[in-house]
């Protein structure tokens, strides 16, 4: 059950993300999905709009309105009259002239301006709450991916105009003369005047009233909407949103990885263990207590992915041991690459175990499902497993009684193929299954109780066994020396028989002497005793030379330390050959260093240590058992599941039930943060209201996974928080931002409506949340894991764990990464490209002349011409070492307006540049390719900070240039990159060594 806590500040958080999403909606202003009408001939200057138009908006709006709160019709006499309502105004229409856009992927008319007005029902309109305009963030650089191809303005720029004091605005005529003044700011042209090259100004009036609960983020706003109204905060939400310094903990340190061994039950995958820091981390994820949040730091090529399917692995093993429910994990990401790469992941993990691989049901594949939204294309989701909330998709086909019994004898002939026993009932076939895991988990339980015995004889051998030698002596291959210690129990041995024959064949008037004391006496035996021990391994005492039951009490107490010692290296060693394991725990992370590097060094990347032994031998067999037990309960439960009359009701139970068994196949289901609340809930009927409410199932997700958690702005991603027990948050806050839709001055004004922010306060307050990252206009779900997790590294500044090992880039291509944002502490590990290279790991060419701007974006002709050329040249020998060029080759430059003439000259040269990856970071973003060409754009002659080089940030040339798997090339002036500064651009010209 999900445990509750109810934190006033922290309801007040969620109503300003809930506000945070509805105004970016409206940013967005996708009218098209809306009521709207378009005037023309008419000035908005005036402060009405036609009779006609106002009553249409208000019927529509109103209808809207009464319905969402169960009033079915006007008739109604609880229906309700809304007196003002919200309108946005777009100003003017930009169409593109044909010819310019022939290369573009876009000729819509673009509509970049917007004001907000209330309209009363006389069609008056009135100065709205926030005057300032909407632009859409696509027409502003600096753009993303999927940006317009029309650019209106810059970020700066725009946040400079909301300053314009709002002090004057008294009625509507000065409310215009404002937005005058912040249009003119913004373009720098007056807007009687304004026009744009290759690009016509239509003036025409389009308006609508915007339904700010509508779009592509209604579920997220509705699920903010039900847990402030519910008065109650999840733990994990409440957790994330915690502002005050929690406690720090050091991560899981190698020396304790036998005391949990048997917590890391199961592995995806058997072609390669885990690498070090993959295998802390998640060392440490299996020790941390539920409602947690997890961050963890992933650079580029460290292996994020591994790392989440070894989470995913090891709960469906887990949760077959206890046999009751499945797992059902979420992996959420705004980024749509990061969603298809997670969904991929899940699909393509093969084995080595031939009578384990795959599934042991006919025609299906895979461990995830991806929900997506309805409109989303067939032919895009081919060959991967769907669900979509109208109810089509790959169960739809799996829950049919042919199927199923199909399924049954292809099941069963499977599992005889495997074990060779021949089953009648699946019941029985899963109890097998079930029985060998929990071997496994037997077997490393064992394996960790052996070896903390030995440890624990080792420890106490080393305190006791106060030996001569050094210790090093007693230790070969990480173990105590065996015949080493053979030979010390010889030894001890030999001499309780040599004590026994002296003091037997001791002379009576020695022993009478000895007897009365006598020092001479005394003397002579210690002299005698003395050369027997004149050889001992260990120090001792030298008084116990003259009393023969001290000598043998001597040598009893040091051969017991030794058999003990011996005992527990003879179970350790036991147990290693029953199982044929060939190495032994490593008990620090310096020597497990030492043997990656070894592994490194012989390009063999088989298991070189225990704890990869492990992963490929008994935690990969646990996991594929574990898809087949799962399996083999699915069987059974869809059996009855097919004759239940509530099996397609959308309420509570029959909801719960669907998840949980179509998450015996795909524990895994994989979507962006917009889908997720729409699809993780049920519907039921509020007799209250009348009407139908759509409530989360907060007790279905056990693990919230969010990659790329970088890119993802706090209000998109915090609510999601609430429908999970725990959460993994990998990301870099170095690589890619988020793409913020709230300008500042509009946070600003939502922080102080939700008394989160005071007058007095701002500028100190505003920082402090800015640091903990959790503004819609500067924040992202990266920093806020960050904060809320406990775990930090002693040699990170950020909170979380850090993956280190870099895999992707050649070791010349990463040092630059590494000087730029990581302070060294990425471990190269796929070598030096070697002499012999086709082309160089990272490189400049030399291209002359300055940047060109039009309408607010920046080109470079003569780069865009140097690339075509470059290819061209080289295509050749790309082809013959790669493969196709178009595949091969990715093109990453700042400005989208390069990237139309980057298009626009490969396709004069013949190139099919649909294939190609060109554009900004956000291209890239999630992908990799062999060689990959940086175009600059800027110019000597340009002024200005370049825009790689913005606050020193590291984000942009850190992305492009990991993407780079083989070879990274600069294309421009190379002036322009000067290596006497420490800006992102002086630290890459180092490494161009310019």
């Amino acid at each position: 059950m999900v445990e509750f806590t109810l934190k006033y500040m922290h309801s007040k958080w969620l109503n300003y993300w809930k506000n945070s999403l509805s105004d970016s909606q409206r940013l967005q202003v996708d009218f098209e999905k809306e009521k709207h009408f378009v005037l023309k001939e008419f000035s908005v200057e005036n402060d009405d709009i036609p009779f006609n138009v106002a009553e249409q908006l208000f019927k529509n709006r109103e209808y809207k309105y009464n319905i969402k709160r169960g009033i079915k019709g006007i008739s109604d006499p609880n229906w309700i009259l809304l007196k003002n309502i919200d309108v946005l105004i777009s100003v003017f229409t930009i169409i593109p002239i044909a010819d310019h856009f022939a290369n573009s992927k876009s000729n819509k008319p673009s509509y970049p301006f917007w004001i907000q007005a209330i309209l009363n029902r006389d069609g008056k309109l009135l100065i709205p709450e926030e005057p300032f305009p909407l632009i859409p963030r696509p027409y502003l650089t600096p753009s993303a991916g999927k940006a317009a191809d029309f650019i209106f303005s810059d970020v700066d720029i725009v946040d400079k105009a909301a300053a314009i004091s709002t002090n004057g605005i008294k009625n509507w005529k000065t409310y215009w003369e404002y937005i005058i003044r912040v249009f003119e700011e913004i373009t720098q042209q007056s807007f009687e005047e304004y026009n744009i090259l290759e690009y016509r100004i239509n003036q025409e009036i389009i308006v609508f009233s915007p339904d700010n609960e509508q779009g592509a983020a209604s579920g997220i706003i509705n699920l903010y909407q039900y847990f402030t109204e519910l008065g109650k905060i999840p733990k994990l939400l409440s957790n994330l949103i915690n502002l005050k310094l929690v406690e720090e903990k050091e991560p899981q340190e190698v020396n304790t990885y036998m005391d949990i061994l048997a917590k890391h039950l199961g592995q995806m995958g058997d072609e390669y263990p885990l690498s070090i820091t993959q295998r802390k981390t998640l060392n440490t994820y299996l020790t941390s207590k539920e409602n947690t949040v997890f961050a963890v730091n992933g650079p580029p090529g460290t292996g994020k992915t591994t790392l989440l399917q070894s989470i995913v692995a090891n709960k469906i093993v887990t949760k077959a041991i206890q046999g009751n429910d499945p797992p059902c994990i979420l992996a959420c990401s705004t980024n749509n690459q990061a969603v298809q790469n997670i969904n991929e992941s899940f699909s393509k993990t093969e084995s080595s175990l031939d009578s384990l691989n795959g599934r042991w049901l006919p025609d299906f594949k895979g461990y995830a499902s991806y929900l997506p939204s309805n409109k989303k294309p067939l032919q895009e989701l081919i060959n991967i497993n769907f669900i979509k909330l109208d109810g089509s998709g790959t169960f739809k086909n799996l829950e049919d009684l042919n199927y199923v019994d199909k399924a049954n004898e292809y099941f069963l002939n499977k599992i005889s193929q495997y074990n060779g026993n021949q089953y009648s009932r699946i019941e029985d076939c899963a109890e097998s299954l079930q029985k060998e895991i929990v071997s496994i988990q037997l077997v490393l339980e064992e394996f960790s109780k052996v070896w903390k015995q030995y440890q624990d004889a080792y420890q106490s051998f080393i305190r006791q066994y106060d030996m001569i030698d050094d210790k090093n002596v007693y230790v070969e291959n990480d173990l105590i020396n065996l015949s080493k210690i053979n030979n010390d129990i010889q030894w001890f041995e030999a001499v309780e028989k040599s004590v026994l024959s002296y003091f037997s064949n001791e002379s009576f008037l020695r022993k009478l002497g000895c007897f009365f004391r006598f020092k001479s006496s005394l003397k002579s035996r210690e002299i005698e005793v003395n050369r027997l021990f004149r050889e001992c391994p260990v120090n001792h005492d030298e008084t116990i030379y003259s009393n023969q039951n001290n000598c043998l009490h001597a040598c009893d107490i040091q051969i017991k330390i030794l058999k003990h010692i011996k005992t527990h290296l003879k179970k350790w060693n036991d147990i290693r050959d029953h199982h044929q394991i060939n190495n032994n725990p490593p008990q620090s992370e310096k020597e497990l260093w030492v043997h990656e590097r070894k592994k490194q060094s012989s390009k063999n990347q088989s298991p070189c240590y225990f704890y990869d032994e492990m992963d490929i031998l008994f935690r990969h067999k646990a996991f594929q058992l574990a898809i087949h037990y799962w399996e083999a309960r699915w069987l059974i439960e869809v059996k009855d599941y097919l004759f239940d009359e509530k099996k397609d009701s959308k309420g509570l139970n029959p909801s719960l039930r669907r998840w949980r068994m179509r998450s015996m196949l795909t524990p895994c289901y994989v979507c962006t943060f917009y889908m997720a609340p729409k699809f993780i809930s049920y519907w039921r009927f509020d007799r209250e209201t009348q009407s139908w409410a759509n409530p989360p199932l907060l007790n279905l997700v056990d693990i919230l996974m969010v990659d790329e958690a970088g890119q993802t702005t706090p209000e998109v991603g915090a609510a999601i928080f609430g429908l999970a027990n725990r959460a993994i948050v990998v990301g870099d806050i170095k690589q890619i931002e988020p793409i913020w839709n709230i300008p500042g001055k509009i946070d600003f004004g939502n922080l102080k409506k939700n008394k989160l922010i005071t007058e007095d306060q701002e500028n100190s307050v505003f920082e402090n949340y800015t640091e903990k990252g959790v503004l819609a206009s500067n924040g992202s779900i990266m920093k806020m894991a960050q904060k809320a997790c406990i775990y930090k590294e002693n040699q990170s500044k950020e909170k979380g764990l850090l993956l280190r090992e870099h895999r992707r880039c050649y070791d010349e291509i990463i040092a630059f990464c590494n000087d730029l944002a990581y302070s060294g502490q990425l471990v190269p590990m796929k070598g030096k490209k070697g002499k012999d290279y086709i082309l160089p790991p990272i490189s400049i060419i030399h291209v002359e002349g300055n940047s060109i701007v039009r309408n607010k974006n920046r080109y470079n002709l003569n780069e865009t011409e140097a690339i075509s050329k470059w290819i061209l040249n080289n295509k050749e020998i790309i082809e013959t070492n790669y493969g196709k060029v178009e595949n091969e080759v990715g093109i990453v430059t700042p400005f989208v307006g390069q990237k139309l003439e980057l298009i626009k000259s490969l396709r004069n040269a013949g190139l099919s540049t649909n294939q190609m990856k060109i554009g900004t970071v956000h291209a890239l973003q999630g992908a990799e390719r062999p060689i990959i060409l940086f175009s600059s754009v800027y110019g000597e002659g340009d002024t200005g900070t370049m825009f790689f080089d913005r606050d020193n940030k590291p984000n942009m040339l850190n992305v492009a240039v990991s993407r780079a798997k083989d070879s990274f090339i600069v294309f421009g002036n190379q002036r322009i990159f000067n290596s006497k500064t420490n800006k992102p651009s002086g630290i890459l010209a180092k490494h161009l060594r310019l």
